[in-house]
């Protein structure tokens, strides 16, 4: 047996080793029943993983990004103190939690995924099966991505975390008191009835989970066998459901299993997109960027539909967009409106709004 046939071998076993098992997931429980305010399958939650991860890149990986005017008072708060804490963490300690974030780099998204994966509180141990793809599985397998967990609870230990997060959690609590529940499930069951399809996964968990800690209007979805995450930062979302993120959920399926028979019609659009620095620093994928257009351009024409926004609003947040480099949202914003007309759910006609691109 040659070299190549046998990293040929080891790649596929390794990535039937990395598939996610169904079943495999245990309830995600969160010991202090205050943390968190439940209505049948709709939870928002105080999270503690979350904190633990905001913290890290707060302090250790340098994060500052910030688009709003200023840092959120508890972002603000927590930063300050974390900077006195650091210093009593031993020089080795705070070198290798550095080394790790230099070796593995990549964006914040994907550190967040995973710690939404463990336990709802210290230690964090894995409990869910993240629905990600073989290769990021493999690429996490082989690079060592999953220390992170151990950097987390090393992290809530040698930064005293648990008294951190009793000074901010008061504010955490008012913060998913905002919610809206029924605003939540009614906005839940616009999206289902404009795209005509039944209802998927009746039995999964949505939760929802603020992020102080974040840049303002920063927000992203993840998908797990039975819960579905949406972690919001300040002004992202409007305390009812986060439509954006939940219909990643439905169209990112639709999107990979179409947009290659399509590609050389949606190919330039990418490309001219990706010339802007919104669609390069966060987009520059090609199935993602797909999606994200079609996302977008479904959470504007549900917006009308259902009287969150004006035609006006929508078109010239159509043509803001467009000029920060989603190029195809105009063309898909016009095929949901032939789409509203006809008696076609969505999974059916997500080809058709492809092949419409010229």
């Amino acid at each position: 047996m040659n070299n190549l046939t046998k990293i040929i071998m080891l790649l596929i076993l390794v990535s039937f080793i990395s598939m996610p098992v169904l079943g495999a997931e245990k309830p995600i429980i969160w010991s202090d029943e205050n943390s968190y305010r439940q209505m049948d399958k709709l939870i928002v939650a105080a999270d503690k993983r979350l904190f633990t991860v905001m913290c890290i890149f707060n302090s250790v990986y340098d994060y500052d990004l910030e688009h709003g005017e200023a840092y959120h008072p508890v972002r603000e708060k927590v930063r300050l103190e974390l900077d006195k804490r650091l210093g009593r963490v031993s020089e080795d300690k705070v070198a290798s939690w550095k080394d790790f974030y230099k070796k593995q780099q990549g964006h914040i998204w994907n550190y967040i995924n995973l710690a939404m994966s463990l336990s709802a509180d210290y230690p964090f141990e894995k409990v869910l099966v993240e629905e990600v793809s073989w290769w990021t599985n493999f690429y996490r397998f082989i690079t060592g991505f999953n220390g992170f967990t151990t950097i987390m609870n090393e992290f809530w230990i040698e930064m005293e975390l648990e008294s951190l997060w009793n000074q901010v959690y008061p504010e955490y609590l008012v913060e998913i008191d905002k919610f809206d529940f029924e605003r939540i499930a009614q906005e839940e069951a616009y999206i289902w009835e404009y795209i005509k399809q039944e209802k998927t996964d009746i039995d999964r968990f949505l939760v929802s989970i603020p992020n102080l800690m974040d840049s303002h209007y920063m927000a992203f979805g993840f998908q797990y066998e039975n819960y579905y995450y949406t972690v919001s930062s300040p002004g992202s979302h409007n305390y009812g459901l986060n439509i954006h993120e939940y219909l990643h959920g439905i169209v990112g399926p639709l999107i990979d299993a179409t947009y290659k028979d399509h590609a050389d019609q949606l190919k330039p659009y990418f490309e001219s997109g990706r010339k802007e620095a919104t669609i390069k620093n966060n987009y520059n994928d090609f199935a993602g960027f797909v999606e994200e257009n079609l996302v977008r351009a479904l959470d504007t024409r549900i917006r009308v539909v259902y009287n969150m926004y004006t035609e006006r609003t929508a078109l010239d947040r159509i043509r803001k967009l467009q000029t920060e480099g989603f190029t195809l949202l105009p063309i898909f914003y016009q095929s949901l409106q032939d789409f509203e007309k006809m008696d076609i759910a969505l999974e059916d006609y997500v080809s058709r709004i492809l092949s419409q691109v010229e």
